[in-house]
């Protein structure tokens, strides 16, 4: 509907000037040379477009709405920002039983992000093969699932079993897990980066 004031003749497209107005109606915030690179994106070309309506905003719309419809995305997207607030990026399958474990927690983050500092220690690289490995049996991987793996491949990569108490890893566990049971080890690389930005935990890609 942001759109259509901009294509009365409803033929899905619309010029570049009122595609960027249409975008900062929607709310998104967008540099000028990232909405210029959106709109490059949607353009049309062909004997059916004339300009200046080039720009394709059905296409555009029906590419965003993917997203929303697909959970999947919606975690990968999550997993990419920086919280406001060590612990405040918690997947929204974990709910902390009290005050107390939530303080648990965040002491279990913070003594994780000090290990990782102090031995060197990036979380990514330790489950991006795994979390893209392809294999014969799709119970045993979860090939290509953007930044997640299972619970036994988290805890059979976990780099500080001799650190840290089987109890604690299964907070991290159960803190990271997502709605079908994977851990998302990128949102706690994120969250790693935030405690302690540091060239030996680099921030998340």
């Amino acid at each position: 509907e942001f759109f259509n004031d901009f294509d009365p003749l409803r033929h899905g497209r619309c010029s570049e000037a009122n595609f960027a107005r249409a975008i900062g109606n929607l709310g998104m915030r967008f540099s000028e040379a990232e909405t210029k690179r959106l709109s490059e994106h949607f353009t049309e070309h062909g004997p059916r477009v004339s300009k200046p309506s080039v720009v394709n905003y059905m296409h555009f719309c029906t590419e965003v709405d993917k997203i929303f419809a697909n959970e999947d995305s919606q975690e990968n997207m999550r997993s990419m920002f920086m919280s406001s607030s060590p612990g405040s990026t918690v997947m929204s399958s974990f709910v902390a039983n009290d005050i107390e474990e939530e303080e648990r927690f965040l002491h279990i983050l913070h003594r994780l992000a000090a290990l990782c500092k102090a031995k060197g220690v990036e979380i990514k690289p330790l489950y991006t093969d795994v979390d893209r490995s392809a294999t014969p049996s799709p119970s045993m991987l979860n090939p290509r699932r953007g930044g997640k793996v299972t619970r036994q491949q988290f805890k059979r990569n976990f780099p500080f079993k001799k650190e840290m108490t089987d109890s604690d890893i299964e907070l991290l566990c159960d803190k990271y897990a997502t709605k079908s049971g994977d851990v998302h080890f990128m949102a706690m690389h994120n969250e790693i980066s935030e405690v302690l930005p540091d060239p030996a935990q680099p921030f998340p890609t």
